[in-house]
């Protein structure tokens, strides 16, 4: 019973703790910041931490990155009057023997 009424004393201690910081927290007042300094701040960290310019774009690109030219387009075979037959069938396998 005592460990469980030491467990409650601290929730208790760290829950008060706890509103009084945010308490503490809530009531500062906005007229102890200047925005002045605040602003110039940022303006100079911004102009600091630009980037620099891109390259510019390659004119000519490599040869080894340049696709093929297309194949050209092969004509179709000639139409006949005459149906041709069917190839032959392959070889076939010999039966596995058991």
């Amino acid at each position: 019973m005592g460990v469980i009424s030491y467990l409650v004393t601290l929730v208790l201690i760290h829950g008060l703790l706890l509103s009084q910081f945010s308490y503490q927290a809530n009531t500062v007042q906005a007229a102890s910041v200047r925005s002045n300094d605040f602003y110039y701040k940022l303006k100079v960290v911004s102009h600091r931490e630009s980037a620099p310019a891109p390259p510019p774009p390659a004119i000519n690109t490599p040869t080894q990155f340049k696709s093929p030219p297309p194949r050209p387009v092969t004509p179709p075979p000639p139409l006949s009057g005459t149906i041709s037959p069917p190839p032959p069938p392959g070889p076939r396998s010999p039966p596995p023997s058991l």
